[in-house]
């Protein structure tokens, strides 16, 4: 069996020690180290890209976005009927003035 020598166990209390210490200051640290980032005012959901948003007052975010109740955002498009192709409000700046219901 090996043992360690008391000078191995004196440097492995001391990384110890200085490990709690670390956690212990980080731990401690008030809010006021903090800074505030960013302040969220409210929430809008869009369904429908480019048209009118619906504000919510709770919102889940997830990988594909804002989800509030059976709203989510972005899940739906407009497209033109003959094309296919999806219309947007750079082309169609109306388009915002939609409510999406």
């Amino acid at each position: 069996m090996n043992r360690l020598s008391t000078g191995q166990l004196v440097a492995l209390g001391g990384v110890g020690i200085l490990s709690a210490a670390a956690l212990w200051r980080f731990l401690s640290r008030s809010p006021r180290h903090m800074q505030k980032s960013a302040v969220i005012s409210k929430l809008v959901i869009y369904p429908i890209k480019s048209c009118k948003g619906i504000e919510v007052t709770t919102a889940e975010c997830t990988a594909l976005g804002l989800v509030s109740g059976e709203l989510r955002d972005r899940q739906y498009m407009v497209a033109e009927a003959d094309t296919g192709k999806f219309v947007s409000a750079r082309t169609h700046p109306t388009l915002v003035l939609s409510p999406p219901v």
